[in-house]
């Protein structure tokens, strides 16, 4: 697959490959409710992927594990949207979903990877891909921080990386104090 082909920007002469793309919001309830579903028209799985498109709520003064949230393809017409903690307020996450024809895709992983409290990275084996055909998407983050002092996103909020050809990385900037976070992943390996 030729570069600038991943989002559908197709090269003069080059065919689609995208079947279709989706779009949607989760809706998380009030009163401590932790997870949030939306139905979309059916996909295949192997050859799909979801985009987190960001989140909202209605919280002026929510805590780290309150206002953010990851995302899962839970199967062929379900996106899940989930929070560690829950206030009496609603929350929203805002999604993408892109099918590929068949053959575009050689193989797709997925996973919700936890970086344990007073740890600053975490990592998972996957099967082997070929980096320079594969693609890292971070479909959210998830913390069970009660804080709510904005000086803490060091140790709230993470970034993943591809660090070779079978290892995914999750890091956060500060270990020490930190609380559980969970990074939410996709990783698609491409023909």
């Amino acid at each position: 697959m030729a570069r600038g082909q991943i989002y559908g920007i197709i090269p003069s002469g080059g065919g689609a490959f995208i079947k279709s793309i989706q779009y949607g919001t989760v809706t998380i309830t009030p009163t401590s409710v932790l997870t949030g579903t939306a139905t979309i028209s059916a996909v295949d799985t192997d050859n799909s992927y979801v985009i987190h498109n960001g989140e909202e709520n209605s919280s002026q003064d929510g805590e780290w594990g309150d206002m953010f949230c990851y995302l899962v393809l839970t199967n062929g017409t379900t996106i899940t949207a989930t929070r560690n903690q829950g206030d009496n307020y609603s929350f929203t996450c805002d999604f993408c979903v892109i099918e590929y024809e068949p053959g575009v895709v050689k193989s797709k992983q997925s996973g919700v990877l936890l970086i344990p409290a007073n740890s600053a990275s975490a990592t998972v084996t996957v099967s082997a891909v070929t980096k320079a055909k594969a693609m890292l998407v971070k479909t959210g983050q998830t913390t069970s921080s009660a804080a709510t002092d904005t000086d803490e996103a060091d140790e709230n909020l993470a970034k993943i990386t591809l660090t070779n050809n079978t290892t995914v990385t999750a890091v956060r900037d500060q270990g020490s104090g930190s609380p559980n976070m969970w990074v939410s992943w996709q990783l698609i390996d491409y023909n």
